[in-house]
């Protein structure tokens, strides 16, 4: 996941990242673009794990690159983002918020 971040930062992209769920919020209010990997289900964890764009538009948070998630649905804040993805069976792992040059 930190080599996702770094080759933002390798070509010019500020970034900030946590895996912290308290932090997403924030990180997400101060990024231009996020990508989130996820357990596409938390209560199977044989299910893989997944990256996901998340892209912002009118304060509004679209969820890319997640069938069970039309990147058309804008949602009103991260969390509620976050909440909706794969029906509310995925877990966060890792959050890098990305901001252009």
């Amino acid at each position: 996941m930190k080599t996702i971040e770094q080759y933002f930062i390798k070509n010019g992209f500020p970034t900030k990242s946590s895996s912290i769920k308290d932090d997403y919020e924030q990180i997400a209010k101060n990024s231009d673009v996020l990508i989130l990997t996820i357990y596409n289900n938390k209560d199977d964890i044989m299910a893989q794990i997944h990256t996901i764009a998340i892209t912002k538009k009118n304060g509004k948070y679209f969820v890319h690159n997640n069938s069970a998630n039309p990147p058309s649905v804008g949602y009103t804040s991260f969390t509620n983002a976050l909440n909706s993805i794969n029906s509310g069976k995925a877990k966060d792992l890792f959050l890098i918020g990305i901001n252009k040059k």
